[in-house]
């Protein structure tokens, strides 16, 4: 049986494309990361992969903006990730997974509605500053989902963002029901999101600081707190240096207290450009939360590099290597097999944006 579903998807955003090209700048664009990974940990065997997204999300997408006069615009921007390695989407459920987002700018600032990174994360909302690999590149990324390090991407958001104020933005989002299903929920059993953040940046200096939190309303028994994350990081570009740091300190009833920084520098050599950064998280278990190997302490750390060669505007190749040592409470113990926790991964590949 044929699937109409995505054609008719397609044949929309054509139809939308050309007719769009009249009225209002709209732009085609994605990513393509492809590489080649390969890992072991400790207690388990070497893996190899063909490995898409492992330095940048794969993605398509189309944005556009109308100019409005008198200074306002509106403009959307409706992304979707997938895998190269077999075409599928990043989320079968959602054509637009990463972003789709509606806004309206004007001398007031931006207001956008929609599913949106969150302030410290990714996407066009996001502010985070500091992590020397963004939030990929394996354990390496300030994103590693076994630290717990962020809050990623959240439905039913609504962001704000104030002019700038010699260079300095301001930056608010709520959540309104963290996902598409805990939103059809009465309010007061919805997971909220609540984001507050401000955002330097000039051409040698940028940096942000940022309180988040999801108060996991829809949760049932010990689980029904609020967890909090507090994070401030940037850089500063000293000739074909740049020195990156970031710091975040995590806390929740019933869950934990986490420390995690990350240190390290971008230099432009040869050509490209060169990554080294070094990353430790220490955790203490706070009351009922689930232990790690049995212990009520875990820390780890990270060390990882990287190179980035640019063979045109639009394509560049990478190498990366990177190895985390799970320490107390995490990958010493033999149930623990993930590269995120206790293993090396080496990787090369290349992206090409169009």
């Amino acid at each position: 049986m044929i699937k109409f579903k995505p054609i008719a998807l397609m044949l929309a955003l054509g139809a939308f494309y050309c007719q769009g090209a009249f009225a209002s700048q709209v732009t085609l664009y994605g990513k393509i990361d492809e590489g080649l990974l390969v890992g072991k940990t400790r207690h388990g065997d070497a893996t190899f992969q063909v490995k898409s997204s492992f330095t940048t999300g794969s993605r398509w997408g189309i944005k556009g903006v109308e100019d409005l006069g008198n200074g306002l615009k509106v403009g959307f921007i409706l992304e979707q990730g997938y895998s190269v390695d077999d075409g599928a989407a990043g989320d079968p459920d959602l054509a637009f997974n990463r972003e789709s987002a509606l806004y309206v700018d004007g001398g007031f600032g931006r207001l956008t509605f929609g599913r949106l990174g969150t302030l410290g994360f990714a996407q066009s909302t996001g502010i985070l500053r500091g992590a020397i690999f963004g939030v990929t590149h394996g354990a390496s990324g300030w994103a590693s989902g076994t630290t717990s390090l962020h809050f990623s991407r959240v439905d039913n958001a609504v962001a704000y963002k104030t002019p700038s104020f010699g260079g300095v933005t301001l930056h608010a989002m709520y959540s309104n029901g963290t996902n598409t299903d805990d939103s059809k929920n009465k309010w007061s059993k919805n997971n909220h999101y609540y984001g507050l953040g401000a955002l330097y940046s000039s051409k040698t200096l940028s940096g942000s600081v940022i309180f988040e939190t999801i108060d996991y309303k829809s949760l049932t028994g010990n689980t029904k707190h609020p967890l909090y994350h507090v994070t401030m990081g940037g850089w500063w570009q000293v000739g074909i240096f740049r020195p990156m740091a970031i710091y975040q300190y995590q806390w929740g009833e019933n869950r934990y207290k986490q420390h995690a920084a990350q240190i390290g520098s971008q230099i432009k050599l040869g050509g490209g450009t060169a990554k080294l950064g070094f990353k430790y998280v220490t955790r203490k278990i706070d009351g009922t939360a689930s232990k790690i190997e049995g212990e009520k302490k875990g820390n780890l750390w990270n060390v990882g590099a990287g190179y980035e060669y640019p063979l045109s505007k639009r394509t560049k190749v990478y190498g990366f290597a990177g190895y985390t040592d799970g320490g107390k409470g995490w990958g010493k113990g033999k149930n623990l097999t993930t590269t995120n926790l206790n293993g090396y991964q080496i990787a090369v590949g290349m992206v090409h944006d169009f």
